[in-house]
């Protein structure tokens, strides 16, 4: 997987980073929306990089503790899309 410079990096970034790790993850189809308010103080894309990792934990069914799910996703957003 490469960056594309769009929002999808974010949860391309979760993929590829779970690749890496070694977790089984294959094809699949999502689509996401949302009703978090403007303004409750959560980055957009953490929540996108974590509800990601999250939807793909249980559909390919393997576990991540919290504290690695948020660093896969804080590499996720760092090194794939390029955000610090």
């Amino acid at each position: 997987l490469q960056p594309t410079g769009a929002w999808t990096d974010y949860p391309l970034g979760v993929v590829a980073k779970l690749r890496e790790a070694d977790f089984a993850v294959g094809g699949f189809d999502a689509k996401f929306s949302t009703d978090l308010p403007v303004g409750a103080g959560l980055s957009s894309s953490a929540a996108l990089e974590v509800s990601t990792a999250v939807f793909l934990s249980r559909v390919f069914d393997f576990s991540l503790t919290p504290m690695a799910l948020a660093l896969l996703c804080k590499r996720a957003e760092n090194e794939f899309a390029g955000v610090n």
